[in-house]
């Protein structure tokens, strides 16, 4: 078969496919290029004979660098007029173009661009032909001398003299050393050229037309212009010779290895062996192969199968869907794995397959199979499962309830299961099992299950319907939406258990729905148990009545018996009260609620001295022209009885509510200084000229009415640790 290892001698060869070229060159006779070792960049440019081929006129002016498969690196702009001798890559990627008139280009992928010249006598008459070694290259000038320039260096340096008087036939290079020798084929001789010194090799009636020495430079192939090959070792002993058939001149010799030699035609080529015996090689050959073979081969690791598919790589996305297509109407279980197998493996060479086909058909098959059992009996074919449609046939096994098969259908081609699933849990429902052992069968089903359009909720609906309340209830405490949950629960007049989880929701709007609904739905004396038993709903509601009902509030506290509550409800409505009356009963009002509750009696105690303070402030109203004290605090209210003259009414009312004295005289200093009665003050400050609770104040106030003279002086009289203190104040609000 073509497409096999072929034995030449002791060795194995074969032809390697490597790429289909994604490039727009029609003809390689049509341009200059150039391949890098080890995948390295194709350089490409016009050849000036002939550019007929190029669809890309850009290759007139420039230098197109491909990748191994043909696609674009980079572009370099050539600017250079004279012929392009020869091209070839250095070791890193770097691109040497020779000229004719002498002339080096470097230039590397990032398009850094060196010229340098091969010396005097390259420019002056102008290079022939160039070749090429790893460090360097050797060019023939068109008087046949030869020029070595190492890549490093960059110094032209000139072979010894050859004494050539016309084009030799053909001519290598040796790289035994660091610098390497040229070999010559001239008429029935060749020379052997170093640096500083010249050999001559005569062989007696051989006109060699092609010179190339193996990758080792242990062995030269030479053939000469009767059609034989012969290797030679360094010394130029014979090592073999074979007659090569052929009827034009060959275009190419090269070693492969140093095993056999290669000589190339238009269409085919030799693989000549140590022994003499060759493989003969066509260029261009059809696909003789099918998919199914190419895999059989791969199988069978007979080594060829990758050759096999990139050789048929242009009809090969074809192959790949005509192996579907036959593995979905095919019956046959082996020959259908055979057929995906072979699909498969073709596939994974086509980067632009659209895979999905490949993924549908496997689980279309694997489908049928299923259905094809004999456990299930719904034998079709691949025409009648297109024509039914996948929905109906899932109807078709619930209605057999082979709910687990349509479930793993289903899922295998990632198919919504909420509708199976749904079904399965009616049918356990209606069974006669316990509660417990259908909810922990439906919950254990469940989190198995995938669900997208299904929730606990609607299951619990069914269980609900059918007069199972205990089940509905345990279904729906898997149910994650409480929007779902919560009015089913309602539904079901579980109320409390709705309200939990609607303040567990943090969702006020919930929260009030389920207060409300239990209010309306339950007794008050067990609508106060549901909400006594949860403190938070008790706060929400608590809320609510305050900003839209007081008087549902009120009968809240009242009906709850929250006597603190309630009464405070009476002290906020007294102040919205316009009479001092009606304040008052008000208040009197909360007192009467709580009065009899001894664990407030503080709060008892505060009513009523804000009781007995506006009936003084009343009263006060009432003897001076409405004096609009009301509502002021005690102390307020003493620093408007001093505004007002009346000392003797304002130690009725620090008596009548046991002010402390500091407290008092402090009130009566703030009221002197702010009125500015300083008279009044210094008889106070003297009479109380020991109480320094007193004179620190009234320094203090004075400093803060800016009055800084009489801070000065009574603060001097007190020569207390803060007298410094107050005197520096002074000196900087008053320097």
């Amino acid at each position: 078969m073509l497409f096999d290892w072929k034995v030449l001698d002791d060795q194995y060869y074969h032809k390697t496919f490597l790429y289909h070229m994604d490039w727009n060159i029609d003809s390689l006779q049509n341009v200059h290029l150039s391949v890098a070792k080890n995948g390295g960049p194709i350089a490409v440019i016009r050849n000036e004979k002939n550019h007929l081929g190029i669809k890309n006129k850009s290759l007139k002016t420039d230098i197109i660098i491909y990748n191994m498969s043909g696609r674009l690196l980079h572009q370099v702009q050539w600017n250079d007029h004279s012929k392009i001798v020869s091209m070839n890559w250095t070791l890193l990627d770097v691109l040497v173009v020779v000229i004719e008139s002498g002339f080096v280009h470097m230039i590397d992928l990032r398009n850094n661009h060196d010229i340098f010249s091969l010396g005097k006598e390259a420019k002056e008459a102008g290079i022939l032909e160039c070749k090429f070694y790893k460090y360097g290259l050797v060019a023939m000038t068109r008087d046949y001398k030869f020029i070595l320039m190492e890549f490093n260096s960059r110094i032209p340096t000139v072979y010894c003299n050859t004494d050539l008087f016309e084009y030799p036939h053909s001519w290598c290079l040796i790289e035994e050393n660091h610098v390497p020798d040229v070999l010559i084929a001239c008429q029935e001789r060749m020379i052997r050229l170093g640096l500083t010194d010249k050999g001559n090799i005569t062989i007696s009636n051989k006109s060699f037309g092609f010179l190339c020495v193996s990758s080792d430079n242990n062995l030269i192939a030479a053939l000469d212009m009767k059609k034989m090959l012969i290797v030679y070792d360094m010394s130029f002993n014979e090592v073999m010779s074979v007659e090569v058939e052929y009827d034009n001149f060959p275009n190419q010799m090269m070693w492969c290895g140093s095993d056999a030699v290669v000589i190339s035609w238009d269409d085919y080529f030799y693989l000549i062996g140590p022994t003499g015996n060759f493989i003969k090689f066509d260029r261009s050959t059809k696909p003789s192969a099918l998919l199914c073979d190419a895999y059989e081969n791969f199988e069978k690791q007979l080594g060829k199968t990758d050759e096999i598919i990139r050789t048929i790589l242009p009809n090969l996305t074809e192959a790949v869907d005509e192996c579907i297509e036959a593995a979905l109407h095919d019956m046959d279980v082996d020959s259908q794995a055979k057929l995906l197998k072979s699909a498969s493996f073709g596939k994974s060479y086509l980067e632009t397959y659209n895979h999905s086909k490949f993924v549908k058909a496997c689980q279309v098959i694997r489908i049928l199979h299923n259905l094809r059992n004999e456990d299930v009996g719904m034998f079709m074919t691949f025409t009648q499962y297109d024509s039914c449609g996948f929905g109906n046939i899932i109807e078709r096994l619930i209605e057999r309830n082979l709910h687990l098969m349509a479930i793993k259908i289903s899922q295998f081609i990632k198919h919504p299961v909420d509708k199976i699933v749904m079904d399965w849990a009616c049918q356990k429902i209606n069974c006669n099992d316990e509660d417990h052992q259908v909810y922990n069968t439906i919950v254990s089903k469940l989190s198995q299950t995938p669900l997208s359009g299904i929730s606990y909720s609607e299951i619990a609906k069914i269980a609900f319907s059918k007069g199972k309340v205990n089940l509905a209830v345990l279904l729906l405490d898997h149910e994650s939406n409480l929007c779902e949950q919560i009015p089913l629960l309602l539904s079901m007049n579980k109320d409390k258990l709705a309200l939990e989880k609607a303040l567990n929701s943090l969702d006020a709007d919930l929260i009030y729905l389920v207060i409300f609904h239990a209010k309306i739905n339950n007794s008050l004396s067990n609508f106060l148990n549901i909400i006594n038993s949860l403190p938070l709903a008790g706060r929400l509601l608590e809320n609510f009545y305050k900003e839209t009902d007081y008087d549902l509030l009120k009968d809240y506290y009242y009906q709850d018996d929250q006597r603190w509550n309630s009464a405070m409800l009476l002290i906020e409505e007294s102040y919205n009260c316009a009479e001092v009356k009606e304040r008052i009963a008000k208040l009197k009002s909360a007192l009467s609620i709580i009065r009899q509750d001894k664990s407030i009696s503080f709060q008892t105690k505060i009513i009523n001295n804000f009781i007995k303070l506006l009936l003084f402030q009343n009263q006060i109203d009432a003897d001076f022209n409405h004096a609009s004290i009301v509502g002021l605090s005690l102390h307020d209210t003493l620093v408007k009885l001093f505004e007002m003259g009346l000392h003797s009414r304002a130690n009725r009312l620090k008596n009548d509510f046991n002010v402390d004295d500091k407290r008092f005289q402090r009130i009566k200093v703030s009221y002197f200084i702010k009125f500015q009665k300083f008279d009044e003050l210094e008889i106070l400050l003297q009479s109380k000229s020991k109480n320094l609770f007193i004179q620190h104040g009234a320094v203090n106030d004075l400093m803060g009415a800016k009055r800084y003279d009489l801070a000065f002086h009574y603060s001097s009289k007190l020569r207390t640790p803060h007298f410094a203190k107050n005197i520096l104040k002074i000196c900087i609000h008053d320097p």
